[in-house]
């Protein structure tokens, strides 16, 4: 991947050189990278896997499934499928989940709960498909690449996540003020210290909502599944946390975990 065309103002892209139909494609490529390394933090090999999901919001082919390209490419049995959720920019994240009897990993989380909201919103939309060729006069629209009303999305989003997360606590008998730790979805700073004011009632310590925006910049989605890589190893036994993550759609997920 040549990335300089993204700073030509001419190109403003990478470039992607074609690769045939006998080589990895650039998302297998990034997402068996990411997966050696969840598999390796587990203490796990492919082996003792069975089943690869795969999440892109632009999927570089329909089929055959990039899922079950990675999957091949691991020596994974079992199935794979892809799933297409917002998840932006240039990273790649895997994270491994299984049974808490079989775990032997030192980097171990209970799944508390988890809760998820969407709603309906054109405020983020990108309207290229399969069938944009039958409607000659839209191609090459503005609208066939992402388009975001950013204020918009700031005055719902951050309320409704805050909301979400605080239901999602007290439904599992669960105070704000029990969270030692909140991943949350790392595509703009002012969204998440607002969110987290919004919940603490007070601006939050860099420790309690780390950021990693500095280092790699909005990765959207994967954002606060690198928050989570980053920033755990300090946490005790039994410390709670929240990772969540927001979107197009809207879309809001939320997952209460708990350090083993």
């Amino acid at each position: 991947m040549d990335k300089a065309g993204i700073l030509d103002p001419q190109r403003m892209k990478p470039r992607l050189p074609e690769r045939s139909n006998d080589e990895p494609s650039i998302l297998c490529q990034m997402g068996v990278a990411a997966a050696e390394q969840a598999l390796a933090r587990a203490g796990r090999t492919a082996a003792d896997v069975d089943a690869v999901i795969v999440a892109c919001s632009n999927l570089q082919r329909p089929y055959p499934a990039i899922a079950i390209e990675v999957q091949q490419a691991l020596g994974i049995a079992g199935f794979g499928f892809d799933m297409n959720p917002l998840h932006l920019r240039h990273a790649a994240t895997a994270v491994l989940v299984e049974r808490a009897d079989l775990a032997t990993s030192a980097h171990q989380f209970d799944i508390v709960s988890t809760k998820l909201l969407t709603q309906f919103s054109n405020n983020i939309r990108n309207n290229f498909g399969f069938l944009n060729r039958a409607a000659e006069e839209g191609i090459g629209a503005p609208d066939k690449l992402f388009v975001q009303e950013g204020r918009k999305v700031f005055r719902e989003v951050c309320p409704m996540v805050a909301e979400l997360i605080g239901q999602h606590l007290s439904e599992n008998n669960l105070n704000v003020s029990d969270v030692k730790r909140f991943w949350l979805h790392q595509a703009n700073l002012s969204m998440n210290h607002l969110i987290v004011k919004k919940l603490l009632g007070r601006d939050a310590l860099v420790e309690e909502a780390p950021v990693i925006l500095d280092t790699y910049a909005n990765t959207s989605s994967a954002g606060s599944v690198i928050a989570l890589h980053k920033h755990q190893d300090d946490l005790p036994k039994g410390a709670l946390g929240v990772l969540s993550s927001f979107g197009a759609g809207y879309s809001i997920g939320s997952v209460i975990l708990r350090k083993r």
